[in-house]
């Protein structure tokens, strides 16, 4: 055993005690948005109703006799002042392309249209609450069958994409013993992290410093760069405890860009800190995806046919989807799978990746049929997995590296009493 596996074998394994532990549960944990190193002003976003269609115009009246406000920025302001970056599975850095504040285009519902800053929290968050925007609404897709909704096969979307052909799964279903077809949904996951989705911009002549909570600090640094024409040793990024981000804060995100322009404008230091509510739609999210798997096993249960189609919503301006169906079609040995996954664009921004791979609403689904065709069978669903499991890649024939896939279920059957459970029901009861 050399260095480095005896100093993992003291690590992995045994508990530890959290180092910022303390600090976050008795509130000293300091992040982005506790910054105060002198004087700041407080921005707030004003995010629209309408899912599509155009701003019409600004009545800034009321919001401008507010007591403590320094300016109201909109697309009338900043529009031409962000370049496009590309999405970050694009080969860019943002979590979304689209630039709020480019034109009067509306793109979804909660877009922002306005950044309102004021010497308070208070007095921005004042004026945005008096600033009104005239829209003219156009009809507009919110997810799966709305009308205008555009079916895009991922293939077409994403050029590295391939979906997957093995064998003949439809003449196998045909003779097969057993069969299941259905169809399993997954509904939108927000994320909702401590941290908001924060941001503090300062220019020191032409040098910015960002204090964001960033998983990727190289996206934000480079991402602004791109956008503001500046050098990337010019930008300053310091994050410190991000609060939790379950994927969400992996890119560069939309609000950030206009935070630093508000500052160089106004001559001051700008933080923003949007509500929670506008977290579900300025950050991305983990969308909502329908699958329709059909499986057929002969009678002793091997599998022996492998169909999974798949839609998964995404937005107009982004080619990228979350996918999935690639690890599905190697999970379990199967001699005839056949995928299709399909990108649905609708009226809402850019998802992403949350907590977990994007396989994991396509693994459910799977795990789903298994545990159907288990009971139509008359099998136990781990017995079902066993007989299924495979140290080859049943569509690129290469063995696995590892693949503890059954010693992980025979673990959790042990630690919860699965051979207990009632075998019809599949339920197991502790107390009342």
């Amino acid at each position: 055993m050399d260095g480095k596996d005896a100093a993992e074998q003291r690590v992995l394994g045994h508990p530890h005690v959290r180092i910022e532990g303390r600090a976050k549960v008795t509130g000293a944990a300091v992040y982005a948005s506790d910054t105060r190193d002198g004087a700041v002003a407080h921005a707030v976003l004003v995010t629209s109703p309408i899912a599509r269609g155009r701003i019409t115009g600004f009545d800034q009246f009321a919001a401008e006799a507010v007591p403590g406000l320094l300016g109201i920025f909109t697309h009338r302001d900043f529009a031409g002042a962000v370049a496009p970056v590309p999405h970050l599975m694009a080969g860019g850095y943002v979590n979304s392309a689209h630039r709020p504040l480019a034109s009067d285009r509306v793109a979804y519902a909660g877009q922002i249209v306005a950044l309102v800053v004021g010497r308070t929290q208070e007095a921005a968050a004042r004026a945005a609450a008096l600033l009104q925007v005239g829209y003219e609404p156009e009809p507009a897709a919110g997810t799966f069958d709305d009308p205008g909704a555009e079916i895009v096969r991922l293939a077409d979307l994403k050029p590295h994409h391939e979906d997957i052909a093995k064998g003949d799964p439809d003449a196998a279903w045909q003779k097969a013993a057993a069969r299941v077809a259905a169809r399993y949904e997954t509904p939108v996951q927000h994320h909702n992290p401590i941290e908001l989705f924060t941001t503090r911009c300062a220019w020191t002549g032409d040098t910015l410093t960002v204090h964001e909570p960033a998983r990727y600090i190289g996206a934000v640094q480079h991402g602004l760069a791109a956008q503001l024409g500046l050098d990337p040793a010019r930008i300053r990024v310091i994050s410190g405890l991000i609060g939790g981000h379950f994927g969400s804060k992996f890119g560069l995100s939309q609000h950030t860009a206009l935070v630093a322009l508000a500052a160089r404008r106004l001559g001051c230091p700008v933080a923003l800190v949007p509500t929670r509510r506008q977290c579900f739609t300025i950050a991305n999210y983990r969308p909502e995806s329908r699958h329709d798997i059909r499986l057929a096993a002969d009678r002793d249960g091997r599998f022996t046919a492998l169909v999974h189609e798949a839609e998964v919503i995404t937005s107009r301006f982004d080619p990228f989807a979350m996918e999935g169906a690639d690890v599905t079609a190697s999970l379990y040995a199967c001699p005839a799978v056949r995928t299709e996954e399909r990108a649905v664009r609708v009226d809402r921004n850019t998802p992403g990746p949350m907590r977990a791979p994007p396989e994991v609403p396509y693994l459910f689904a799977l795990e789903s049929a298994v545990d159907e065709m288990a009971s139509e069978l008359g099998l136990d669903p781990i017995e079902l997995r066993r007989r299924n499991d495979t140290g080859i890649d049943p569509i690129t024939g290469k063995p696995f590296s590892t693949r503890p896939l059954m010693a992980c279920f025979e673990a959790a059957a042990s630690a919860f009493g699965w051979e207990r459970r009632l075998p019809r029901g599949e339920r197991l009861r502790d107390g009342p």
